[in-house]
């Protein structure tokens, strides 16, 4: 678990990533409601919302070594939130029905959920060295 950051402190690698799991499937689905659904807008908002959930996966694990198990689950994640919150924007009838943009977290946590769960069970048995741990303080 990350630290608790003080508002002065530089952006932590988790918040960083975490942030660009957010804005991506937002911005793709209302891309899409926007640009339409032909399947040339639909391969590069898919491949570019799908590409920033695996960088946003990989740089969230502080271990290397597991970053690409990251990364994996940061793509799921990133496809199913973009595919649920692009359908739940089309059952409201557009982005301009959408009175409060909170209201797309709901869809977005729903549509990431099965990435958070692949991330999970890829890395709830892993054994980390004491000399790989960063929580582990290092003596200077």
């Amino acid at each position: 678990m990350a630290t608790a950051e003080r508002p002065r402190d530089p952006v932590t690698r988790q918040t960083l990533a975490l942030t660009m799991m957010l804005i991506a499937p937002l911005c793709g689905a209302l891309a899409l409601s926007r640009l339409g659904t032909d399947p040339e807008t639909m391969r590069w908002v898919a491949g570019f919302v799908i590409g920033l959930g695996a960088v946003a996966g990989w740089i969230h694990h502080p271990v290397r070594r597991f970053r690409i198990r990251g990364a994996v689950a940061g793509a799921l994640a990133g496809g199913g939130a973009l595919l649920l919150t692009y359908l739940y924007v089309e059952w409201r009838g557009g982005d301009q029905k959408i009175r409060v943009m909170e209201e797309l977290l709901i869809p977005l946590a729903i549509g990431a959920a099965p990435g958070l769960w692949m991330y999970y069970f890829l890395l709830r048995n892993e054994d980390v060295p004491p000399w790989e741990d960063p929580s582990v303080i290092k003596p200077s």
